[in-house]
């Protein structure tokens, strides 16, 4: 926001074979989904991957007034993960994941914070970073707690960050967050049937018939 960093990927680090090697690439240290506690893509040495994710697609879809942008892959052992990322309004982004997958799996969202930024959690992610303020909305979120990680701004430094995980709640087609940037007062009600974002004037996502196949 305003030209500083806040929300990241953890970066590169360093390439030798280890421990700091496994973590910067591994799939809970970028914002995205964790299904089952399983790598995306199925890891060997250093510089190496066996089976990786396939069917990558990404297109456009549009529901009710808001522009998505839409991407799906399938992991190595064939779930699929498809993320919509739109524009509610100016300074409101939403996010919605959903993921098909065997039923009882834990699916995870990550989300990864600049090292600069204060975060707090209180139902709602609270981040803080010189003067400027995002508030994060879980959504059909089971569970949500903060962790401590590591971010990489360039090759052999580190420092320690903060990441959010939300836990998606069992039986429910999407889940996700959404996003108010500095300046924009929102929020969103959740229901079964639709999410109700409010911001500077309401939106409604009519989830029965959100998400057609791509």
């Amino acid at each position: 926001m305003e030209g500083k960093p806040v929300l990241v990927n953890s970066g590169t680090y360093q390439y030798e074979k280890g421990p700091w090697r496994d973590y910067f690439r591994s799939t809970s240290a970028h914002n995205t989904v964790m299904i089952g506690e399983r790598e995306q893509s199925q890891f060997w040495a250093q510089f190496r991957i066996a089976r990786r994710i396939h069917h990558v697609k990404r297109d456009f879809y549009h529901h009710d007034g808001i522009d998505f942008i839409r991407g799906s892959y399938k992991t190595y052992f064939n779930a699929t993960h498809t993320r919509y990322i739109g524009e509610v309004e100016k300074g409101v982004l939403l996010v919605l994941d959903q993921v098909q997958s065997f039923e009882h799996e834990k699916v995870q969202s990550f989300i990864h914070i600049h090292p600069e930024a204060a975060v707090r959690e209180d139902g709602i992610i609270h981040i803080a970073n010189s003067g400027m303020e995002m508030k994060i909305y879980p959504i059909f979120a089971d569970e949500v707690i903060l962790r401590k990680g590591w971010y990489s701004s360039a090759f052999n430094k580190k420092e320690e960050n903060t990441h959010v995980v939300i836990t998606k709640k069992p039986h429910v087609k999407f889940f996700g967050y959404l996003l108010c940037m500095k300046g924009v007062h929102c929020y969103v009600e959740i229901n079964e049937e639709h999410l109700s974002i409010h911001g500077r004037r309401k939106h409604t996502i009519y989830l029965s018939r959100f998400g057609e196949s791509i």
